[in-house]
């Protein structure tokens, strides 16, 4: 009964966890559809949501094939595309356990 006493009085704003730039973030969703223009970076998105429980070798293999492929496409690399995925959601990293 305890543990469901604590999860009833948990917030995040404890201190714990979740702090700075990442709560906020977090308190205050994207209110807005994401937007995005760049068809490289559209498949760079869908890349990396389809191989979720892949290596990360993986990602770089597909995103060297698309380019040996096609050599001006511009598939952003596996930083730049977490980094964009922060960018729209406001999301910096998914931790599975």
């Amino acid at each position: 009964m305890s543990f469901i006493c604590s999860l009833w009085s948990t917030t995040l704003n404890d201190g714990v966890g979740l702090k700075g730039e990442d709560l906020l973030c977090l308190q205050n969703p994207p209110r807005f559809p994401c937007q995005i223009d760049n068809p490289c970076e559209e498949l760079a998105i869908s890349l990396f949501l389809a191989l979720q429980h892949s290596s990360e070798v993986a990602y770089d293999n597909i995103r060297n094939t698309v380019q040996k492929c096609y050599p001006d496409s511009e598939v952003p690399s596996l930083y730049q595309v977490k980094k964009l995925i922060h960018e729209l959601t406001g999301i910096s990293s998914i931790v599975d356990h």
